[in-house]
């Protein structure tokens, strides 16, 4: 049957037109059978004889001329009760009937009517909320529902004269208390969230503020205001911390500090050490990385390539070896990941785990360049 559309094109494209099934009365809706019963309750059924075709004849000749003709007799005896008004059913579901369909419906209304006006709520109220927004679903769903209701009239008058974006799939609303819009330049099919508060904060100091908080734990979004504070032209804070112990990052002061360099090269080398979608070096961290790309313009150079396209060329990866060597031992003089691996082993005589060692080369070929195409290659 796989094959069916390649060896017989003209039999799929009937199966496909419904023809594996039969309407034998117009009178009898939801009543198709099969072809191949079709042809047991029609033409089988007229021709038979009592015992078959032994019943009344072995001769060969006799038996083709049987099923040679099985269909003309059919035809003959299936006219003649039509002529005659043998045979003719009426046939019709109860169930579709307007007596029924009427009772029906208002069983219905009286299931519904018990369910909403009679019967408490039988769930229970939602308390494990992390759980629940552990799923990428429920939180889709959450989203559209809160927007949804942000949209009313009743819920904007409660915003006075703040103003409220809203991010939903790809679109982003601006409520305020008069009316609701769509804000074109804020479209995003970008996935990740914290690309989006980078996006919305850039937004806002076109918009004239004087200055702009991003509200975020993650290191993920301090890199990318690291990263894209010099495209911001506002002062650019974040604000992170627990309820008791609140604490606002000066960006635009760090990245001062930090030079541009240095800052255009986080995002490349957050990503290559370790991020939500890939694996870190085990013992050894990202302020070790970062203490290394500073003292080497080299490397800044080399992951804020990486950062700004996310594509691996050959040469780029070959850069890429050395700082890993660099990363795990400051004094080894090769740059090619392979030998450094070796050396080590051979250093400890074999006295070490896996995890210790360097990963081998097609393993950062094929890891290293995804987690800069998942911030980067969206818009």
């Amino acid at each position: 049957m796989s094959c069916l559309p390649i060896d017989h094109p003209e039999v799929h494209q009937q199966f496909m037109h419904g023809g594996f099934s039969v309407q034998l009365g117009s009178q009898n809706p939801f009543g198709r059978i099969p072809v191949d019963q079709t042809t047991e309750e029609t033409v089988n059924r007229d021709t038979q004889t009592a015992g078959g075709t032994k019943g009344f004849s072995l001769k060969r000749a006799a038996v083709e001329r049987y099923y040679l003709t099985s269909g003309y007799r059919s035809n003959y005896l299936k006219q003649l009760r039509r002529i005659l008004g043998c045979g003719m059913s009426h046939f019709s579901h109860p169930d579709l009937q307007m007596p029924r369909i009427i009772r029906d419906e208002a069983d219905v209304q009286s299931i519904v009517k018990l369910l909403e006006d009679d019967w408490t709520n039988p769930f229970d109220p939602m308390k494990r909320w992390r759980k629940f927004l552990s799923s990428s679903a429920n939180k889709a769903n959450l989203i559209r529902f809160l927007v949804a209701e942000w949209k009313t009239p009743k819920l904007r008058d409660r915003l006075n004269d703040k103003q409220l974006y809203v991010a939903s799939e790809e679109s982003c609303l601006h409520i305020t208390k008069d009316q609701w819009a769509e804000v074109a330049s804020l479209q995003s099919n970008q996935e990740e969230a914290d690309i989006r508060m980078i996006l919305n904060a850039a937004h806002a100091a076109e918009e004239g503020y004087s200055a702009v908080v991003v509200t975020a734990d993650d290191t993920d979004v301090l890199l990318l205001c690291l990263a894209f504070s010099a495209d911001i032209s506002c002062p650019l804070f974040q604000n992170c911390g627990t309820k008791n112990r609140v604490r606002y990052l000066d960006i635009t002061k760090l990245r001062q500090a930090l030079g541009d360099c240095v800052c255009n090269a986080v995002i490349g080398m957050y990503a290559y050490t370790g991020c939500d979608t890939l694996s870190a070096f085990t013992g050894r961290g990202k302020l070790r990385a970062l203490k290394l790309i500073m003292r080497s313009e080299h490397f800044q150079e080399v992951f804020r390539k990486l950062g700004q396209s996310g594509e691996l060329s050959m040469d780029l990866f070959k850069k890429l070896q050395a700082f890993t060597c660099k990363l795990y031992t400051a004094s080894m003089t090769t740059e090619d990941i392979n030998t450094a691996r070796h050396q080590l082993f051979c250093a400890q005589c074999g006295e070490l785990e896996s995890s210790q060692l360097p990963p081998c080369e097609s393993s950062a070929t094929s890891a290293c360049p995804k987690p800069s195409r998942a911030w980067l290659g969206q818009k």
